[in-house]
């Protein structure tokens, strides 16, 4: 099948080898079942080791997306559901209500509530807190331009001014 010399024990390393390693054919014994079980062991590892990562995933994947149907559930349930007030005597408060209007009155409230310049309730308050966090948003991107312009402006006047002296010193060594 292959073109081998018959004595194995007369090969010759190849002249680019950069070393040597003579073998004697009848020396070698083996098992080939042991062999064949150290293959297939190994084999079996590198499979394992290769999909662990995949299996891992998959098993993360599927408990996340359970935990979401059946939390999402939930949550929806919940927000949806008739909730009934109570007062700290645990006497009923008012009709019925659910979740989702409770979040949204409690969020009119706090965005309605007065604050003064720092966003504080207080003596001083004057505007409604949505209007406080509209005006230091819109005072924080004025700030933000103005100092990427003033930069801009002064690595310009910084240049101008080199490009001054520059020229400056180039009218002296002359």
């Amino acid at each position: 099948m292959y073109d081998e010399p018959d004595d194995l024990d007369e090969l010759q390393p190849s002249p680019q080898a950069k070393g040597s390693v003579k073998v004697n054919a009848s020396l070698i014994e083996y098992d080939a079942e042991k062999m064949f079980d150290s293959i297939a062991r190994i084999a079996a590892h590198q499979i394992v080791e290769q999909s662990r990562g995949d299996i891992r995933k998959a098993v993360q994947d599927e408990v996340r997306a359970t935990i979401q149907s059946s939390v999402g559930a939930i949550i929806e349930k919940a927000v949806n559901e008739p909730i009934q007030q109570h007062n700290h005597y645990g006497e009923k408060v008012g009709e019925p209500t659910t979740l989702k209007a409770l979040i949204g009155k409690s969020a009119e409230g706090y965005l309605g509530a007065k604050v003064d310049a720092r966003g504080e309730t207080g003596y001083n308050a004057n505007q409604s807190r949505l209007e406080y966090i509209v005006k230091k948003n819109v005072e924080s991107v004025i700030d933000y331009k103005m100092q990427h312009e003033i930069k801009k402006a002064v690595e310009a006047a910084v240049a101008a001014a080199q490009m001054k002296v520059a020229e400056a010193v180039a009218k002296l060594i002359k």
